[in-house]
């Protein structure tokens, strides 16, 4: 997995002026092979994009108190080349999905597999951003307020002390949302050990909309 904070390492010695951004997309994970062949289990092409405000999302979600609930999806013919796009987010009140990471992957090839090295890379930049990220020497930091707000926090303190979080990057995901997709179910139930609770406008085909004025 690329190191995406290895440049932050530095930063609480030094007056260098840059930092990392709350939002600029960092890759957390990729295999590439120009010539779209299959690499192991894994497509030809496959980046997955995250930043680190996505990220803060899993403690923002563990901090609220509620059971950790993920849902993901993908889309394809996002453009002219042989790509589609994979996400995995987690849920709030609402029903609202909150972006976790955003994979590129090849056309048609959505797969178990797929959203498993998705969401290894996202379980292991998050235990990376948790306990490598170091404060800076700048009195007023927006980027280190938003980590260690959602770090010190007493779930995401908790969750430091788990050794399975620790030494195999688990992430305690308690439900789990689904469309019609076959490869997510299957994820679910082989990665996550849980059963995928259907949309339930892909389940009956009625869409149900709803204002909040």
């Amino acid at each position: 997995m690329p190191d995406f904070l290895s440049h932050n390492a530095a930063l609480e010695v030094t007056d260098t002026p840059e930092h990392l951004s709350l939002h600029l997309p960092y890759v957390i994970g990729y295999s590439v092979d120009s010539s779209h062949q299959d690499i192991g289990k894994s497509a030809g092409i496959f980046i997955v994009l995250s930043n680190i405000w996505m990220l803060l999302n899993i403690g923002r979600a563990l901090n609220s108190g509620w059971p950790l609930q993920i849902q993901g999806d993908a889309t394809f013919k996002v453009c002219a080349e042989a790509v589609g796009v994979l996400g995995i987010g987690v849920n709030s009140l609402g029903a609202s999905n909150h972006w976790l990471a955003l994979a590129i992957i090849p056309e048609d090839r959505e797969s178990a597999e797929m959203y498993k090295q998705t969401w290894i890379s996202i379980s292991n930049a998050f235990h990376m951003l948790m306990t490598q990220y170091r404060k800076c020497h700048r009195a007023k930091c927006s980027v280190c307020e938003a980590v260690f707000s959602v770090k010190e926090q007493p779930h995401v303190q908790e969750l430091l002390q788990d050794d399975d979080f620790n030494i195999r990057r688990i992430l305690p995901v308690l439900l789990v949302d689904s469309d019609n997709s076959e490869a997510w179910r299957k994820f679910c139930r082989e990665v996550l050990n849980l059963p995928a609770d259907q949309c339930f406008a892909h389940l009956t085909g009625n869409i149900c909309l709803a204002f909040s004025f």
